[in-house]
């Protein structure tokens, strides 16, 4: 086989574990050693973007030690793991700090899987420099058109991966865009929320762009809302970037009265208080 049959012919047959529920965690094992030891070609497009602001949601009672709805008060509550996930998500693997992050608060709910009744907690952190982000883009799925709106950001994501790609040779340039359409795929999987190891062919991905790609300069990820309906973009982020360069802007407590079920489904959220005062990693309400 060429490179490219050989590229096209691993793909073909990883494709399977693309179906809801297809990994477990003794098909992860083998999938993580075809990757390691037989499939080891990675590609995706990166630039820098300043990435000024973003928000997060937070469902109290799932950081609370005692499980309960009420007030977040502490800081670090609304990050990361401090010790690391516990499970594989679309973008972590198990002990991974990944710091996620969205530009659409309702996009957050679904990811989430927020009920109704849950008290959340919404968090808006800002850049606090210049700095600007080396970031990699999952975009191959990104529609352009979403509820008659054209989405300029994807569309000109789009440009420049072709005119990146232009640059290369037609054999390379073949192999970077059969992978590139194949991890796409693999960060739209409609997942199991009950297996985290069917997260594991993106979350997998993830790990070799912020630590193999580019000698591991990558910082962040850009990926679709697969909840959203591809619509949105969620934000992954290396939790020391995040630390060295993010600070609190302002955080809201609300309720879910209604929750979002689809991506045209009606939201409803009661307001309860809000913050933008903060001393010593405790939060002034």
């Amino acid at each position: 086989m060429n490179n490219h049959q050989e590229i096209k012919y691993y793909i073909s047959n990883l494709r399977q574990y693309l179906k809801k529920n297809s990994i477990n965690e003794n098909t992860a094992k083998q999938i993580e050693f075809i990757l390691l030891n037989q499939f080891r070609f990675i590609s995706n497009l990166t630039f820098k973007k300043k990435i000024h602001s973003f928000s997060r949601v937070t469902i109290n009672k799932r950081v609370n030690e005692d499980k309960s709805e009420k007030t977040i008060n502490e800081i670090k509550k609304l990050k990361y793991p401090p010790e690391g996930a516990k499970t594989n998500g679309r973008a972590n693997l198990i002990g991974e700090k990944i710091l996620y992050g969205t530009d659409n608060i309702i996009s957050a709910l679904k990811e989430s899987r927020a009920e109704n009744n849950d008290i959340i907690t919404v968090s808006v952190w800002k850049l606090k420099n210049e700095r600007m982000l080396t970031v990699s883009p999952i975009f191959k799925n990104f529609p352009f058109i979403y509820n008659e709106v054209f989405n300029l950001n994807f569309f000109e994501l789009r440009q420049e991966y072709i005119k990146k790609l232009n640059e290369k040779d037609s054999e390379i340039k073949k192999n970077i865009d059969l992978f590139v359409c194949f991890l796409s795929d693999c960060f739209s999987k409609d997942v199991d929320a009950n297996n985290h190891f069917d997260y594991f062919l993106s979350s997998f991905y993830a790990n070799r762009i912020f630590n193999f790609l580019h000698n591991g300069e990558i910082e962040c990820i850009l990926f679709p809302s697969v909840q959203d309906d591809l619509s949105a973009i969620n934000i992954a982020m290396k939790y020391d970037v995040f630390d060295d360069n993010y600070e609190l802007d302002k955080v809201e407590e609300k309720k879910v009265i209604l929750k979002p079920n689809d991506p045209d489904s009606y939201c409803e959220l009661a307001f309860s208080k809000s913050s933008k005062s903060f001393t010593n990693q405790i939060i002034n309400w």
